[in-house]
């Protein structure tokens, strides 16, 4: 495929965006600066730096009354300073990004100088670390960018802990010393290390929050999208708790061997420290961590769910009651949080009526829903949607990959239209769904998203594209191609037109029998028949057949020990992605669907209990509406959690200042989180709601007048004009460059066939949707072959997931 891009870029451009890109390093660079000399001497005892953030402190004014001879201030210059840096240059960052996401994107050549740089320095940093299986097993995998993440945080760490306890070793020396404190020099060094422990755990909950929210300017940083950052969230997760752990562990040592444990453990002090609740605190979390386990998630996403949201808010309220300087340490994460919930609260706005092509499997094994949006400014496949459905659970909120989108004006990018997704009956909300669709109900649906694609697409910048799919894995994977297909229909008529598209995209997927093979549209299966065409399909039925011959890379693989619970003799049902029951097609291209398990008529719904205005078509709206309000919302966002502090901690410090029995800590600790939230996401309002309430009281009046479109649309599982099944397949196999193999494939073998074609290709990027055992499967190979190529002009394979679990 011929390739046009554009890379000419103004002068005033390349100024403003050089300028962009070094107000995110440094801001980065101030960010992890604060966090690494905040804990050190120089910090608190250096001259200069202490004059600056005494000169910061936040005094407290027009006492009615004093009855202690204190001053306390509301904030005191250090913390002040640590909060400027810390949510200044979060900020900066953010709005850095929002200010070059809005500028005219101009996309490199992929043979530039530039380019190939950044292919080096990425396929490094994505090279996979030995021991391949040991890390699987243990976090899912260690990349070089990992291990120096990891790194970076035990250097964190590291410094909290030995900088608390250096910086109180001399105070110690000279008690002993003196003889001026009862306890020995061994119980003053325990209580010591303990107390570095709960000061280390702060800047890991700073950092706990950032990868949360679905939507963040890191995506774009980084490149990345939610389920790419979630790991990062779980590892420093269990970093935290394993830091509060040790905080507690050894303050029990140290209240066990003073005969002081009881009182000590159930004081529930209102001056200092509250130790009852540093304990609240720390049950909340260890609930958090052993209900995200891949156990308990994959099988209970309802307990997983349940216990992460009450487990976060009875953590958050005990560790300010526990300790209500933390505040200042956590707060500029903690606002990014409640920013995205507010953005995800104002989508629920809108309701929605399931399409009536939404229809169950007659098996039950299979839900697809169908629902109309509208003001969305880019839907692409193979984004993550969050859907939710009130009949069902009003709390429970399940993420799905968009399969398919439909606009109902092909030249109106911006239009209206509807997205498909698809649910696989696995737990009780997947089942429960299923039930629904087959009582013959149209359930009302609200919906988060979609999320991901931080680049415009997930295809963007790949010269040669590798996809292995296997089974219900293969939908998002199609919406992609057709993806790719209309902007290549686009360049035909339209030279101009400036998506750069790969040279060319290979298709490996294994199906558990033909009937899922009625998945594919026609107007790929036609592409792949062109002459030079961009793309390549290979299908494989695992139902038949014999295993295919084994290459060296395949058996060399084997000497490396399996997973636990992983069964190296497993068929490829399970390897490539098994499937349990026929899978329906939404889309254009797809086969007649009824002689393979499907019922061809739409599920239409009687009425429901909801009202008639909620049974209307309403499209669903965006999670934004555009980069200028993402910036006047983060300003406002994190300016209100700014102002919470400071309203809290002025009553705190007034009653320093005026009552003999201080402040309550626990009252402290309950108005902080409770301020935080609600100043948070008041002022965020401001930017959010006006625009949803706006489009909410349109879409209603639309609905009133008449001009809504109906859900009663006709199924769109009938598509294509190939006749039977039985047909199609016979005509894929009489292609050359199509053929049905009854063998397994060899994912190794068609790697490395790949690179000996693309030789001089700096990167080949492979795409893996399906499940999890297949995904470890292909990476393992990956990486293999990438360290078997290590020095060699060999392209370098970049692995890219497209099949996320719970």
């Amino acid at each position: 495929m011929a390739r046009s891009v554009s890379s000419t870029q103004p002068v005033w451009l390349i100024v403003v965006r050089s300028f962009l890109w070094t107000l995110i390093l440094t801001s980065f660079l101030c960010f992890f600066w604060a966090l690494f000399v905040r804990p050190t001497s120089w910090y608190s005892d250096s001259g200069r730096f202490d004059k600056m953030s005494n000169a910061l402190e936040v005094p407290l004014h027009a006492l009615e009354k004093q009855v202690k001879n204190v001053d306390a201030p509301v904030m005191q210059g250090t913390l002040t300073s640590m909060v400027l840096l810390l949510s200044g240059s979060t900020l900066l960052a953010a709005l850095s990004v929002l200010v070059l996401k809005s500028l005219p994107q101009v996309q490199q050549p992929l043979n530039s100088s530039g380019t190939k740089l950044k292919l080096r320095v990425k396929a490094l940093l994505a090279m996979d670390l030995p021991p391949y299986k040991l890390w699987q097993w243990v976090c899912g995998g260690l990349n070089v960018l990992d291990a120096l993440l990891v790194a970076l945080w035990l250097g964190l760490m590291l410094t909290w802990v030995w900088a608390h306890v250096a910086g109180r070793l001399p105070r110690i020396r000279a008690a002993v010393a003196a003889g001026t404190n009862n306890s020995s020099y061994g119980e003053m060094m325990l209580d010591s290390v303990a107390q570095s422990f709960g000061w280390a755990a702060t800047p890991n909950i700073l950092l706990l929050f950032y990868p949360i929210p679905r939507n963040t300017f890191l995506h774009w940083v980084f490149g990345t999208d939610f389920p790419g950052l979630i790991k990062y969230h779980r590892w420093l997760g269990t970093g935290t708790i394993l830091t509060v752990s040790c905080h507690l562990i050894l303050y029990f040592s140290l209240w066990w061997h003073t005969s002081t444990w009881v009182s000590e453990v159930f004081d529930w002090s209102s001056k200092g420290v509250n130790n009852l609740a540093g304990v609240l605190a720390w049950l909340c979390g260890m609930s958090m961590l052993i209900s995200a386990t891949s156990f308990i998630r994959r099988r209970w996403y309802a307990v997983f769910y349940t216990f992460h949201i009450v487990g976060f808010v009875g953590f958050m309220v005990f560790a300010f009651i526990h300790y209500q300087g933390m505040w200042t340490y956590t707060y500029p994460g903690f606002a990014l949080y409640l920013l995205d919930a507010t953005f995800r609260i104002a989508q629920r706005i809108h309701v929605t009526p399931a399409d009536g092509s939404s229809k169950a499997s007659d098996d039950g094994s299979l839900a697809t829903l169908t629902f109309r949006w509208s003001h969305v400014t880019h839907v692409l496949p193979s984004q993550i949607m969050w859907i939710n459905v009130p009949s069902i659970s009003i709390l429970h909120w399940h993420p799905v990959s968009v399969a398919h989108v439909q606009l109902d004006d092909a030249h109106d990018s911006e239009g209206t239209g509807t997205i498909t997704v698809h649910y696989k009956a696995y737990g009780a909300w997947t089942k429960a769904l299923v039930k629904e669709l087959q009582r013959g109900k149209l359930p009302l649906i609200r919906a988060n998203g979609p999320f991901g694609c931080a680049g415009g697409n997930k295809w963007g910048g790949h010269q040669v594209v590798v996809i292995f799919a296997g089974g219900i894995g293969i939908t998002p994977m199609l919406g992609m191609l057709r993806h790719m297909a209309a902007h290549a229909r686009s360049r035909k008529t339209d030279p101009s037109h400036d998506m750069e598209l790969p040279d060319k995209v290979y298709l490996v997927w294994s199906a558990r029998s033909q009937a899922e093979l009625a998945l594919l549209d026609q107007e790929l299966i036609d592409i792949a028949r062109e002459d030079e065409a961009w793309l390549d399909i290979k299908l494989h039925c695992t139902s038949q057949g014999t295993a295919a011959s084994r290459t060296d890379e395949a058996m060399a693989l084997d000497q490396i020990p399996h997973l636990p619970g992983a069964d190296p003799n497993s068929p490829d049902d399970k390897v490539m992605g098994k499937s349990d029951a026929p899978r329906a097609a939404s889309h254009p291209g797809a086969v007649r669907l009824s002689d393979v398990g499907y019922d061809s008529k739409p599920a239409l719904c009687g009425r429901s209990s909801a009202s008639a205005f909620f049974l209307q078509p309403r499209g669903l709206v965006s999670y934004h509406f555009g980069n200028m309000q993402l910036a006047v919302a983060h300003m406002l966002a994190m300016f209100g959690a700014f102002m919470a502090g400071i309203l809290i901690y002025s009553y705190s410090a007034e009653m320093s200042n005026t009552s003999a029995n201080g402040p309550r800590t626990w009252l402290v600790g309950i108005l902080l989180f409770g301020a935080t939230c609600i100043m948070t996401m008041g002022l965020a309002s401001f930017a959010i709601l006006p625009i949803h309430i706006y489009r909410y009281w349109s879409d209603r009046k639309q609905v009133q007048k008449g001009n809504g479109n109906s859900t009663a649309s006709q199924s769109s599982a009938v598509l294509g004009s190939n006749g039977s099944l039985d047909r199609k397949i016979n005509q894929l196999e009489a292609q050359n460059n199509i053929e049905v193999a009854t063998s397994r494939p060899d994912l190794a073998a068609v790697l490395r066939q790949i690179m000996a074609i693309h030789s001089k290709s700096q990167e080949i990027s492979v795409f893996v949707a399906g499940p999890e055992v297949m995904y470890t499967k292909a990476k393992q190979i990956c990486a293999f072959i990438n360290s078997q190529s290590t020095g060699k002009s060999a392209p370098f394979l970049s692995m890219h997931r497209q099949a996320y679990t719970l």
